[in-house]
């Protein structure tokens, strides 16, 4: 098992595969799985709005920290995912003072984009 890890993990920012969109911005979702889609869909409802990015994951072990570091700017990450807040964990862990808000959502039912815009709204 060792072998492995140490194997995935010297490889880690090799493996990594993600999109970026707007690496600009204030305010960044940081997703992975369907959560992604509702915040594509919070993208396309409000163009050309500048403070808003997305981080999309498409893996999630290894963490791809340094992947944070493309949102130079950002003052907040929001982070909806369909558990516990897990992944929320992680993203404040590796972050430098950014202000991390969790979503978590429970129940079978994703995020709406009203759901997920509102938090923007309180940020900006």
């Amino acid at each position: 098992m060792k072998r492995l890890y140490n194997k995935v993990e010297s490889k880690r920012h090799e493996i990594a595969d993600y999109d970026a969109v707007n690496t600009d911005a204030e305010i960044v979702f940081v997703t992975y799985g369907p959560c992604a889609r509702t915040v594509r869909q919070v993208l396309h409802d409000h163009p050309p709005n500048e403070e808003i990015g997305h981080l999309n994951l498409r893996i999630v072990w290894p963490f791809p920290e340094d992947l944070l570091k493309l949102f130079s700017n950002a003052k907040t990450f929001i982070v909806p995912e369909l558990n516990l807040g897990q992944m929320a964990r992680e993203v404040a862990r590796h972050t430098t003072g950014q202000e991390v808000l969790s979503m978590p959502k429970l129940g079978g039912h994703i995020h709406t984009p009203a759901e997920l815009y509102a938090a923007v709204e309180v940020r900006q």
